[in-house]
């Protein structure tokens, strides 16, 4: 090493320059020397043991490499700084030892002038007070933590008052104690007396609901984690079962090492507001579903005419997705020639000449059909009352307006119709007129010669009932009969063309009474009883077609009796809009295959010759009640009787 750096009068010898070296190896000081340029030329054996470093490490610039990198810029301004002003040099640096730890040390540097006053050297000695540092800054950390509490109790009382007036609770907790201050009214919320102040971590987490207890402690520790702010939303459960939504808010603050000191915060009850959150929330999903699942098209659109919300009913009706129509606007899917009245109503709707408008107007599907809607058009307004957005309700007629073309259509063909019905009733009513006369003179035509045939036949008999035989005069009997039933088919012709062809009136019919008036009428024989099933209906009908109807029905159930006793029963029952009435009697009954036969005119079970009969009366009952809109039954099996069963029209 150089020994010749410690400046020494022309009469110093070498002995004194030993001595002296010897002195500044054995110091526990860090000692070393730098040229007048500032560039290290010397270190004692006290550095090289400390740091680690070697020769060709530390003379130079280099000795910074030992300093604190976090001090390096400082240090180096400071020393280049007493350089240039040739000034005592003293600084507080941290020196890195072997173990890579960092000391501290008060530096000094002295400048060694020569005898003209310029700096040969400077000489710079480093005592270690890392000691003294810890006690500085332990005594430092004392009043700083004395001043911060002082204040935090005075920010701490103007913070309560504050928070009290606004019903919002405040806490403190301190890293040193680990204790959480809360204020009065932070005690409210949670249940507890309020007064106390200090609570512990228990205190807190004893009130927080189990199923939130997780998520908050999750949310202040990644705070303090990501030293950002704590803000969590939770549920407390006080003693009295109760459950009660709370929000709280806290910011940690921290040291120069980054270390949590303390963490203050507020907390405010925010149970109301959850509810009304809930009830927001329970609204809107009512509207959306209202809004997705209503039958009809609803739209939102921007004062531009820009959808911003449309519904799946909407979307189905134009043939478009949500996503395709939330790209156009309404004007672009009308109809050109209902376009200019659309926008017209739009017009007054915006100038505020109308509140709302509906219309009935074509829409362009995306295949390029064309769709009939009804709609009806309002404003979503702003709180001051100005428009925000319009609301549209479509309701798809195409159906309707379908049906209304057709309607148009079928009245048109109906009108015409119409005519050719009068036309043709015209025409009927004189063929009718005509049929009238030409059965009138028919029957009349041929029922004088029928008669003249009879009257004949008998004067024959009369004439030469002495020398006639007897099988001759069942000849004339024979012809007589003939020309009788004949005649009987003439009658019942007549009558069974003019069914339904003649208007009957009207008129309140005691049916009791009718029933006596045709019993009377048929003077059925001595050994038939009619029994008839009391009360019966008073109606306001056509009173000479029931008549004919119920005078066939007991004259057909005599006439075919086989026997010579019989019993006919008449009954009636109350079915809602009709009467049905039944005519039964004990006769020989009817085969099941003949039911249908037996109502075709003409038509008749037995030989005339045995039976005598026109096979003409039960057809005429059933035109009868064909034409009045009803209808009549048969039940019957041979042996067993027959009923008849018809309804009638009240």
């Amino acid at each position: 090493m150089n020994q010749s750096r410690y400046p020494a009068s022309n009469n110093d010898t070498t002995q004194t320059n030993t001595r002296f070296e010897r002195i500044v190896q054995s110091m526990a000081q860090i000692v070393w020397c730098a040229n007048r340029d500032g560039q290290a030329t010397y270190f004692n054996q006290q550095w090289y043991q400390l740091t680690g470093l070697d020769e060709s490490q530390s003379l130079g610039l280099n000795f910074l490499q030992a300093v604190d990198a976090q001090q390096r810029h400082g240090v180096s301004q400071s020393w280049l700084s007493a350089i240039n002003r040739q000034q005592v040099w003293e600084y507080e640096l941290r020196i890195i030892h072997q173990d890579n730890q960092a000391y501290w040390y008060a530096a000094t540097a002295q400048p060694c002038f020569d005898e003209s006053g310029k700096v040969i050297e400077w000489v710079v000695v480093c005592q270690n007070i890392d000691k003294y540092k810890i006690v500085e800054t332990e005594l430092k950390q004392q009043e700083v933590n004395q001043e911060v509490n002082l204040e935090i109790q005075k920010y701490f009382e103007r913070l309560t008052l504050a928070l009290d007036a606004a019903k919002m609770g405040s806490w403190h907790w301190d890293s040193f104690t680990n204790k959480d201050l809360w204020t009065p009214y932070h005690d409210v919320i949670f249940g507890y007396e309020p007064g106390n102040g200090e609570h512990s971590y228990e205190d807190w987490a004893t009130r927080v609901h189990p199923d939130d207890l997780a998520l908050a402690e999750a949310a202040w520790k990644n705070a303090l984690r990501e030293h950002k702010d704590y803000v969590c939303e939770y549920r407390i459960v006080l003693p009295d079962g109760s459950v009660r939504w709370v929000e709280s808010y806290g910011r940690y603050y921290y040291d120069d090492d980054a270390k949590a000191l303390r963490m203050a915060g507020t907390v405010i009850d925010i149970s109301e507001r959850k509810q009304w959150q809930e009830a927001l929330q329970e609204s809107e999903k009512r509207f959306r579903s209202t809004f997705e699942q209503a039958a009809v098209g609803i739209a939102h659109a921007d004062l531009s005419g820009k959808f911003i919300r449309v519904n799946q009913k909407l979307c189905h009706i134009l043939g478009y997705t949500r996503e395709e129509l939330l790209q156009l606007r309404f004007q672009q899917i009308i109809h050109p020639d209902d376009l200019q009245s659309d926008l017209k109503k739009v017009r007054d709707l915006l100038a505020g000449r109308t509140e709302n408008f509906s219309m009935e107007k074509r829409y362009l599907c995306k295949d390029g059909s064309v769709n009939w809607v009804e709609i009806t058009v309002s404003f979503v307004r702003q709180a001051n009352g100005s428009p925000k957005y319009f609301l549209s309700v479509i309701q798809d007629i195409s159906g309707r307006k379908q049906a209304e073309t057709q309607l148009q259509l079928r009245a048109q063909e109906l009108e015409e119709l119409n005519i050719l019905l009068t036309e043709t009733t015209t025409k009927l009513r004189k063929r009718n007129s005509e049929l009238d006369q030409f059965a009138y003179i028919a029957s009349h035509d041929l029922k004088a010669p029928l008669r003249a045939i009879a009257n004949l036949s008998q004067w024959l008999e009369d004439d030469l009932s002495t020398v006639l035989e007897a099988e001759n005069r069942r000849y004339l009997e024979l012809l007589r009969q003939r020309v009788y039933r004949m005649e009987a088919l003439i009658n019942g012709l007549l009558q069974y063309s003019r069914v339904g062809r003649i208007d009957t009136a009207q008129e309140v019919v005691n049916i009791g009474q009718l029933l006596e008036e045709i019993i009377e009428d048929i003077a059925p024989p001595k050994n038939f009883t009619i029994e008839v099933k009391h009360p019966m209906p008073i109606l306001n009908t056509r009173g000479m077609m029931l008549r004919r109807v119920l005078t066939n029905l007991i004259d057909n159930a005599i006439t075919h009796h086989h026997g010579g006793e019989g019993h006919i029963k008449i009954s009636v029952k109350d079915n809602d809009k009709f009467y049905e009435f039944a005519v039964s009697d004990d006769g020989p009954g009817i085969s099941p295959e003949y039911h249908d036969k037996i109502f075709v005119i003409f038509q008749t079970l037995q030989a005339r010759d045995k039976k005598e009969g026109t096979g003409v009366g039960l057809s005429i009952v059933k035109k009868i009640l064909e034409s009045q809109g009803a209808t009549i039954i048969v039940e019957s099996d041979v042996g067993k009787g027959s009923t008849f069963r018809f309804n009638w029209h009240k």
